[in-house]
C-alpha cells in the first residue's frame, strides 16, 4: 500500500485523497436527498450525482420522499433499477425536512454524508471535492461550498431578477452565498463525517425550516469546526415570484429566532439588521403621524435604503453582465429578502412554534 508522503509519476507527493484514490482506500458516501413534490427538478439533481467523477460503487443515494403527490416517486423509481451506485426511496410520512434528513441518517451506510435538496444540483467533483477537503482538514467534521442560483434559458424576467438578487452581498452576508474559504459557522449541501451524528445527534426535528443551520450551530457550539471550500460547487432554482421569496426570507427570520431561543444566545450581527431595519421604519412610520420630524427621519431612512439598494442592484446587474433594466427587479427583490426576514424574524420574537404567544426572551 502506497502511504503517506509516496509521489506519482513525476516525483510529486500525492494528496492523502489521491493516496486513498489509488488505493481503493476512499470513504463510503451517503447522499441523502430530501423531497416532496420535486416532478420537474429531481431527475436533474440525481442525474448530477451519478455523473459525480467519485467511484461509483462508494456512493449510495438515499431520496427521502415526504409523500409527493407528483410524479416524484415514479421519477425515482426508474432509477432505483441501477445497480451502481444504489439508489433507494424512503417514505417520509412526517412530511418535513428534518424527519427526512433522520430518516435517511437511519439507512444511511456511508462513512460521509451528504445532503443535496431535490429542486438542486451540484458539479461532477462535487463529491470528490468534498471528500477531499475532509480527508485534507483533517480537524474539520463538515465542509461545504457555495450555493449558486441556477437559471434556465426560459427563466422568466423576476426568476432572473431574484437570481441576481441572490448573488449580490447584500442579499446575504452568510459565507454559503459567498464561498470565502477558511472556517464558518454553517453550510448548505455539507458533507459530513458520519460520527457527527452519534457525537452531537440528529436533526432536530421542531426545525421544519433552518434545520440545517441549527444542526451547524450546533457542532460548532459543541467545539466542531466547518470548512467552506469555494471549489466545491452547487446550485439551485430560486423562486419564481416576489411573493414566494417573501414567505422563503419570511421563514428563514421565523426560524432563526428559534435558533436563538434554544441556545439563549444572539446569532450573528448580520441577522439582527433586518428586523431592526423593521422595527425603525414601522416605529417611525407610526410615530410620524403625529410628529412631524419622525415622518421626515423615516422619509429620509427610505430615501437612503433605496440608494443604496440601487447601487448594489446596478452594481450586481453589470457583474452579471445582464441588461440594466434587470436592476429594478432586483432592488425589489433584496428589499423583499430584507424586510421577508425582518418581519419573520419579530414574529418569532413574540410567537412560539405553535403559533402561541411568548415573551421575546423566552426559550423553546
Amino acid at each position: 500500500m502506497r502511504r503517506r508522503g509516496s509521489t506519482g509519476p513525476r516525483g510529486t507527493r500525492l494528496s492523502k485523497f489521491e493516496e486513498r484514490r489509488k488505493d481503493g482506500d476512499l470513504p463510503e458516501v451517503s447522499v441523502l436527498v430530501p423531497i416532496r413534490n420535486e416532478e420537474d427538478h429531481i431527475a436533474k439533481c440525481l442525474d448530477s450525482i451519478l455523473e459525480n467523477d467519485y467511484p461509483q460503487d462508494k456512493v449510495e443515494i438515499l431520496v427521502i420522499d415526504g409523500m409527493s403527490d407528483d410524479r416524484s416517486r415514479e421519477v425515482v423509481k426508474e432509477y432505483e433499477e441501477m445497480e451502481t451506485p444504489e439508489v433507494r426511496l424512503l417514505d417520509n410520512p412526517e412530511r418535513i425536512v428534518p424527519t427526512a434528513m433522520n430518516i435517511g441518517l437511519e439507512n444511511a451506510a456511508g462513512e460521509v454524508i451528504i445532503r443535496v435538496d431535490g429542486h438542486s444540483f451540484v458539479d461532477e467533483d462535487f463529491i470528490s471535492t468534498s471528500v477531499k477537503t475532509l480527508l485534507e482538514h483533517e480537524e474539520v467534521d463538515a465542509v461545504g461550498g457555495p450555493v449558486r442560483p441556477a437559471l434556465q434559458e426560459s427563466s422568466t424576467y423576476i426568476r432572473k431578477a431574484i437570481s441576481i438578487a441572490l448573488s449580490s452581498p447584500l442579499a446575504s452576508g452568510s459565507p454559503r452565498f459567498s464561498g470565502k474559504s477558511g472556517y464558518v459557522t454553517t453550510v448548505s449541501f455539507g458533507a459530513y463525517w458520519a460520527r457527527v451524528f452519534d457525537e452531537i445527534g440528529e436533526f432536530d426535528e421542531r426545525f421544519v425550516r433552518t434545520q440545517d443551520y441549527e444542526l451547524n450551530y450546533r457542532l460548532v457550539n459543541s467545539g466542531g469546526k466547518i470548512y467552506m471550500n469555494p471549489e466545491i460547487r452547487s446550485y439551485y432554482y430560486p423562486r419564481r415570484s416576489f411573493l414566494s421569496l417573501w414567505k422563503q426570507y419570511f421563514q428563514f427570520g421565523f426560524w432563526k429566532t428559534k435558533v436563538m431561543k434554544k441556545y439563549g444566545k444572539l446569532l450573528s450581527f448580520g441577522n439582527n439588521i433586518p428586523p431592526l431595519f423593521v422595527l425603525g421604519l414601522t416605529g417611525l412610520g407610526l410615530t410620524g403621524i403625529f410628529i412631524r420630524e419622525s415622518l421626515y427621519a423615516f422619509y429620509a431612512v427610505v430615501g437612503s435604503y433605496l440608494l443604496v439598494l440601487s447601487f448594489f442592484g446596478v452594481r450586481s446587474v453589470s457583474r452579471e453582465g445582464e441588461k440594466l433594466g434587470y436592476a429594478l427587479g432586483v432592488i425589489f427583490a433584496l428589499a423583499t429578502i430584507h424586510l421577508g426576514f425582518g418581519s419573520g424574524f419579530l414574529k418569532g420574537l413574540v410567537f412560539g412554534i405553535n403559533g402561541e404567544l411568548t415573551l421575546p426572551w423566552k426559550g423553546l
